[in-house]
C-alpha cells in the first residue's frame, strides 16, 4: 500500500502516532503537533539533527510550594539540566 502511495506525487496519507521510530519507518515528511499546532516539520534526519540532541520536560505542580522541591530533585539526578 506505500508504495503504491508513494508512486503518485499527488497522493498523500496522514498517519498519526506518538512513535517517532513508527513515523521514521514509513513516511519521507515528519510534523509535529503541540496544542493542535504544527510546530516543526521536515524528514527524520533533519528532526534528529534539529531537535534529537535535547529533552524538554514540562511539569504541573498543584501547589506553589511543591516547585522548589521538583526543581532540587531535577538539578541534584540531573545536574546538566537547564532550568526554564
Amino acid at each position: 500500500m506505500f508504495a503504491e502511495i508513494q508512486a503518485d506525487p499527488s497522493r498523500c496519507l496522514l498517519l498519526t502516532t506518538h512513535q517517532l521510530d513508527e513515523a521514521e519507518a514509513v513516511c519521507d515528511r515528519i510534523s509535529i503537533m503541540v496544542n493542535g499546532e504544527i510546530v516543526c516539520l521536515g524528514s527524520a534526519g533533519h528532526l534528529s539533527r534539529k531537535f534529537g540532541n535535547h529533552y524538554q520536560i514540562d511539569l504541573n505542580a498543584t501547589a506553589r510550594e511543591h516547585v522548589g522541591v521538583i526543581r532540587n530533585w531535577f538539578t541534584n539526578k540531573y545536574p546538566r539540566a537547564v532550568p526554564g
